[in-house]
Parts: C-alpha cells; sequence; structure tokens
C-alpha cells in the first residue's frame, strides 16, 4: 500500500504599504522616523479595511512606525483582527537624510547624496543603514512571519522599501539594479509560498482606492 502524499501548505503574504503621510506629499523623507497619515491617508487606510474584509486570512502584523500602527489599526477595526508589531518591518533608516526634502538633500550633503546615488548596496546613508542591511533585515524578517504561520495568508502593512526589496527576492533581482517598480500608499501586493518556492501573484494592487478622491 503505497503511503499517502505530503499535502504542500501554502502560504499567503499580504504586503500593504501605509497610507499617505505628509512626508509622502511633500516628498520628505522620514525614514525611521514617526508620522502621522493626513486625512486622505486615514480614507486611504478606511478603504484597504473594507477591501481586506472580504479577505480571509489570520493575522495582521504591522512595523511599529505611527504612519504603519495607523494603517494597520483601521484596518484590525474593520475585519477584527488584532495587530502583532514587529520593528524589523520598518522602513530603511535615512539617517542624515530623514526630514530633509529630497530637492534639498543633494546640495546639503553631496558626498553621502553621491554615495546614495551609487549603485553600491553596501554604503551606508552616515547615522543610517545601507540597502544591503534593509534588505536583510526585512526579508528575513518576513521569512520567519511565513515560516511561524506556515499554511495560512498573513496581512502585513509595511513601508515601500521593504515592499520593494521583498519582490527583488522573490524575483531574483538584484539589489543593485535600479528600482523601477514602487508600491503606492495604501497598495496590496500579493506573495505566496508553495513547496519553499516564492511567487508573485500581485503587485502594487489600488483598485479599492478607485472611489476615494485626494481633491
Amino acid at each position: 500500500m503505497s503511503a499517502t502524499p505530503e499535502r504542500k501548505l501554502t502560504t499567503t503574504l499580504i504586503l500593504v504599504r501605509h497610507g499617505e503621510t505628509e512626508d509622502n506629499f511633500a516628498r520628505i523623507p522620514r525614514g525611521q522616523g514617526h508620522g502621522s497619515l493626513t486625512a486622505f491617508g486615514l480614507t486611504q487606510a478606511y478603504a484597504l479595511g473594507e477591501r481586506l474584509r472580504s479577505c480571509r486570512f489570520g493575522y495582521l502584523y504591522s512595523s511599529d512606525l505611527d504612519r504603519a500602527v495607523q494603517t494597520a489599526s483601521t484596518i484590525g477595526r474593520l475585519t477584527g483582527h488584532e495587530i502583532r508589531q514587529d520593528a524589523c518591518l520598518r522602513e530603511r533608516h535615512f539617517g542624515m537624510f530623514q526630514g530633509i526634502p529630497w530637492a534639498d538633500i543633494p546640495q546639503r550633503f553631496p558626498d553621502a547624496w553621491q554615495g546614495y546615488q551609487s549603485a553600491d548596496p553596501d554604503h551606508v546613508i552616515p547615522d543610517g543603514e545601507s540597502a544591503q542591511q534593509l534588505y536583510q533585515r526585512s526579508v528575513g524578517c518576513l521569512d520567519v512571519i511565513a515560516q511561524r504561520h506556515a499554511g495560512d495568508a498573513i496581512v502585513v502593512v509595511t513601508h515601500a522599501g521593504v515592499i520593494n526589496g521583498f519582490l527583488r527576492a522573490v524575483l531574483g533581482i538584484p539589489i543593485t539594479m535600479p528600482t523601477r517598480f514602487l508600491a503606492a500608499n495604501a497598495s496590496l501586493s500579493m506573495f505566496q509560498r508553495h513547496d519553499e518556492v516564492w511567487n508573485l501573484r500581485t503587485f502594487g494592487v489600488v483598485c479599492h482606492l478607485a472611489a476615494v478622491s485626494s481633491g
């Protein structure tokens, strides 16, 4: 009598970028600093919650930064999930760039800006992180969450740098390659792991925001 084949588990990660903040609107890198959602960002978060109410998922994780927690809290109120905060889901630490408009950084910090613009993933922004450090921290964190809840669906509210890094890991895109994709505010990206292999299902979905107006 042949043995019953082992049933393979499918694990789903739904990565959510937080809603709009004043810094996003003003083109200011906040990094690991705290910042609140705008009124529009709160509206986006509500739309996310409404969208996710129709999804069956077991756990809701969030970066511990205010903008992510606000977004996750709005989702949780609508879906009935408690939030599990994790500092490893934070955005890249932009060091001396944090709180300064992107347009002003090249003139104020020319040497640091040149290093940031280079293709060197190990370049550390003064007082901050390198692209490699962000990648290892965040991808490792998401892998741990997926292993912890194997066979389940998990929603993770986080940041653009974390989502973009995980996309690179899944698709095998080197972090030295220019970023030609961006997860917009309040977008959804879905990844699934089956038989130990990750696959991209959707990236940067914003159809749930169709009825939301910034005006």
